[in-house]
């Protein structure tokens, strides 16, 4: 497989050192920053808010205010679609390389603050007379990163061209939908794309979920085409307004060195008691990417995460839940989440947390993945869809909402509505498609 073997040819090499071993990268101003004050920076936030469970919070985030572009090129030939996918080595990811979009770069990147390379591609996302299939601002990890917003967008093209170099290769849409089921090999970014943008051009059949049956769910197909209420993203916007409203989420930065319950030494920042994630700085050597060495922080979690996409057969219909997420880093503090998380510190109602605790359903689908490399390093979640029995007891709360897969495709085509682990639970759907 071609992912194979760009593994087995990327000479890779990442290595833990120190602060005071880092070239480009020290602590200033409170903060720790690159030398070019680009690319990103590891401040410490605090918080207020009437809602316990995001007030008072202290821990260092990643503050990078520069907006990124995710972006996919597709071909769709009359029923058929290739996707141009990328094997992008990053430092953080599980196996060193992972499939990436067409283009995947911070604006430090693309403008070559580094002195590198140039992104390739990316004429087809910054030219104005190219029009776009889909082209909307979606949220990083708000746990992780403060207010940070990407670009994901797709371009559709009437055939495919010839690659620029092996790190790129197309793939039909059949093959897409396999490998979004394998473990750590579509990275999160490329499957924020997909469900954001239109989902025929990943499937295989001409009308999504028409084979469902076949790819093993049935009852899909009735999901997707049933009608999606006028002004859906709007009542959902109003409501995750208000939401935001009510929690009256602020933030301030604080000096790194003043951070509660936070320990600072020139190898690690890391929580003295029960942190979830650590920082640590590391020398990255990858002769593949438009420079060949480099150092950088990379977050590192301490346990694995845990996400699930509940669903269950409603009123006829198969409908899928989503949960307000409390998140800090998030605008306001909230988004629509997956139905679980396992580091949320919000409590669950009673029937949902029977139904984790219980591992009630069917798993329809399952997947481990690592967070996006240029971060993270190895942080790791388990994602799943599960289908709960049709007379298990579902009862209302505030925060949970069931939706069609049609009003979940509108749902992620808007901007800043889903967390990135709700887009990265819901691909999983992709597969069915």
């Amino acid at each position: 497989m071609w992912l194979d073997q760009r593994r087995s040819e990327t000479d890779l090499d990442v290595s833990a050192i120190s602060l005071n071993e880092c070239q480009e990268w020290k602590k200033e101003n409170g903060s720790i920053r690159h030398h070019t004050r680009g690319f990103f920076e590891i401040a410490s936030l605090r918080t207020n808010s009437i809602f316990s469970y995001l007030d008072n919070v202290h821990q260092p985030i990643i503050h990078q205010p520069e907006l990124g572009i995710l972006g996919f090129v597709v071909a769709s030939c009359g029923l058929d679609k290739y996707w141009l996918l990328q094997a992008k080595p990053e430092p953080g990811n599980v196996h060193g390389v992972q499939l990436a979009p067409t283009v995947q770069a911070t604006y430090s990147n693309y403008s070559r603050l580094h002195g590198g390379d140039q992104t390739y591609y990316l004429q087809f996302f910054t030219s104005g007379a190219i029009v776009l299939e889909s082209d909307s601002l979606h949220s990083e990890q708000g746990t992780r990163f403060y207010q940070k917003f990407n670009r994901n967008a797709i371009c559709v093209v009437p055939f495919p061209f010839a690659c620029v170099t092996d790190a790129f290769c197309w793939h039909n849409a059949r093959m897409v939908q396999q490998l979004l089921l394998e473990d750590y090999t579509v990275n999160t970014d490329a499957r924020s794309v997909m469900v954001t943008g239109p989902w025929r051009l990943i499937s295989s059949d001409p009308t999504p979920f028409m084979d469902s049956v076949s790819k093993g769910w049935g009852g899909l197909q009735s999901s997707y085409t049933a009608p999606v209420p006028k002004g859906l993203r709007r009542d959902m916007a109003r409501r995750i307004s208000k939401m935001r409203r009510a929690v009256r989420l602020t933030s301030q930065y604080v000096d790194i060195d003043q951070l509660k319950h936070w320990h600072f030494t020139d190898d690690t920042l890391s929580h003295s008691v029960n942190g979830a994630f650590k920082i640590g700085f590391y020398n990255v050597n990858a002769p593949t990417r438009e420079i060949p060495v480099w150092d950088q922080p990379l977050l590192q979690s301490s346990r694995k995460d845990d996400i699930i996409l509940f669903a269950q057969r409603q009123r006829g219909l198969m409908r899928f839940m989503l949960r307000f997420s409390f998140e800090v880093g998030l605008k306001g503090g909230v988004e629509l989440g997956a139905s679980y998380k396992k580091e949320s510190r919000v409590p669950l109602p009673d029937w949902l947390q029977e139904a984790v605790d219980g591992q009630l359903g069917h798993v329809r689908a399952s997947i481990e993945q690592s967070d996006e490399g240029g971060r993270f390093m190895r942080s790791k979640s388990r994602y799943s869809v599960i289908e709960l029995p049709e007379d298990f007891s579902v009862e209302h709360d505030a925060f949970g909402f069931w939706f069609t897969l049609a009003e979940l495709e509108a749902l992620c085509g808007a901007s800043k509505i889903l967390t990135n682990e709700a887009r990265s639970a819901i691909s999983l759907l992709l597969a069915f498609a």
